[in-house]
């Protein structure tokens, strides 16, 4: 009788090369939905059900087998690359802060619209606000494990050229005209420089794995799935998906069709979704004149008036108000409704 030895996988082995680069592939589906929508593929919500969610189910899969087997290269990926990830998320978001309450930059919005996007929703809420930035983290994680799983062990300069590499698909690829990029060469500035604490945390944990699992290990047990699950219950309190702001639902009341209100000089909701072609209508519910601005153009808006606002083309544009920089609107062009 013929025993069969099992012999322990070592790492760099062509198996774990591909493991690897599955791992890695992995790692972009998340971006995927969004990339995929920006160039017409299918809509964002069909891509986030059919990719991004398969994706993320197949990598917990992956990383959970890691740990039955102990592969401990295997494990560094994913425990390394989640928290990397979500430290240079944090680091990335709060660098761009400043400039949110400083000038005003509505250089977190975007988020906001993924959510939209993802459920297929008509409008934003408390809800799509959540899945929004659930998505922004799991961008955050998934670009972590992808980069661990190519670059380990690799000078921590290279984990900044590729947050920049990140950065320059939006600029080159047609997220930027879609979210009306063209010409905003200091939000683009922004945008870059907010890479460099993002591509500084991947880098510096994945230089020295050994030191990183030493340091995570000090920190308690399974780090890396108590910091997702913590970064959750705290979108969760902050975010509260389950409230549903008043103005949303008079909103939704004040027109047939796509429509706006204006209350003490803001917008609600926060974002509209409009098919191609389709006009937005906009009540003003103050007792004083509101002007808002799309697209270049000023529509003063009379107490008690309404106006329609129709977009010249797909994309995601913003609604100034003169209330302040915070209190306008974005209205999406989904050319995939």
């Amino acid at each position: 009788m013929t025993e069969t030895i099992r012999r322990p996988q070592v790492k760099g082995t062509p198996s774990h090369r591909a493991t690897r680069a599955i791992i890695a592939v992995l790692g972009f589906t998340s971006v995927a939905s969004l990339l995929g929508w920006v160039y017409g593929v299918a809509s964002f919500e069909a891509l986030f059900l059919n990719v991004t969610l398969p994706g993320t189910a197949a990598l917990a899969g992956i990383a959970l087998w890691a740990v039955r087997r102990d592969d401990t290269e295997l494990r560094d990926i994913f425990a390394i690359g989640t928290v990397a990830g979500l430290l240079g998320t944090l680091g990335y978001d709060v660098f761009r802060i400043p400039f949110v309450i400083g000038r005003g930059l509505l250089v977190l919005s975007p988020i906001e619209s993924y959510g939209v996007l993802a459920t297929g929703a008509e409008t934003s809420s408390g809800w799509t606000d959540m899945v929004g930035w659930t998505y922004h983290v799991s961008n955050g994680v998934g670009f972590g494990i992808a980069y661990a799983a190519i670059a380990m062990r690799r000078h921590w300069a290279w984990g900044v050229v590729f947050a920049a590499l990140l950065e320059t698909g939006t600029v080159l690829t047609p997220f930027a005209s879609s979210y009306q990029l063209g010409g905003k060469y200091f939000i683009i500035g922004v945008a870059y420089a907010a890479h460099v604490p993002f591509g500084l945390a991947l880098g510096k944990l994945c230089q020295d794995p050994d030191r990183t699992r030493q340091i995570l290990a000090s920190v308690g047990r399974h780090v890396a799935p108590v910091a997702l699950t913590a970064t959750v219950v705290a979108l969760v309190l902050w975010l509260r998906p389950w409230h549903l702001d008043s103005n949303i639902v008079d909103a939704r009341d004040a027109a047939p069709g796509p429509s706006l209100i204006v209350r003490t000089g803001r917008v609600s909701p926060e974002f509209v979704v409009l098919r191609v072609g389709e006009c937005a209508t906009v009540v003003n519910l103050d007792d004083t004149t509101r002007t808002l601005t799309l697209q270049g153009t000023d529509r003063p808006l009379s107490a008690g008036s309404s106006t329609q606002l129709c977009p010249a083309s797909d994309g995601v544009f913003h609604m100034k108000s003169d209330a302040g920089p915070f209190t306008g609107g974005f209205l999406i062009v989904d050319p995939e409704r």
